[in-house]
């Protein structure tokens, strides 16, 4: 995706790299101001939301988070934003943050990838390390330097 990304289009990119997001509802903005739209759903039993900023530029001077500094109270525990999208995912903390269970953990890491291959370079902001899948090799890429073996031509006309 290229700048300005649209939340609609980040929702639709998720259902497809098959993510299952249910939707609860969206909000949009007044005109000429951030946040311009609000994705409400739901991803693996905590809320998600993608929300749409008219600029990377406006989405960061709304958002004053450093990446590495781990979300506090009043934010989500995790948080992904590339180009002009930020994505919460989880519960907003009142006072102390809700640590993912081992099966959020890997829904977080299945949700980074995807953000990761849409709004790339994206930055985290998580109350715990979610690391990044590797590439997985292609297993119809030959890395051997030789050719495959061919089977045997038949002898029939």
């Amino acid at each position: 995706m290229t700048e300005p990304a649209t939340a609609d289009a980040v929702y639709l990119a998720l259902l497809a790299d098959g993510l299952v997001v249910a939707p609860l509802g969206a909000s949009t903005g007044d005109p000429g101001r951030d946040p311009v739209k609000k994705i409400n759903a739901t991803y693996k039993g905590w809320p998600l939301a993608i929300i749409q900023y008219r600029s990377a530029k406006t989405l960061k001077a709304a958002n004053k988070w450093k990446p590495g500094v781990k979300p506090g109270a009043g934010e989500a525990p995790i948080e992904y934003y590339g180009e002009n999208i930020l994505v919460r995912w989880g519960p907003i903390a009142t006072t102390v943050q809700r640590r993912p269970d081992p099966r959020q953990l890997v829904a977080a890491q299945e949700l980074r990838d995807a953000l990761d291959r849409l709004l790339s370079p994206l930055t985290a902001r998580t109350i715990v390390p979610v690391p990044v899948t590797p590439p997985s090799p292609n297993p119809s890429a030959d890395t051997s330097g030789s050719p495959a073996a061919s089977a045997k031509a038949s002898a029939a006309p």
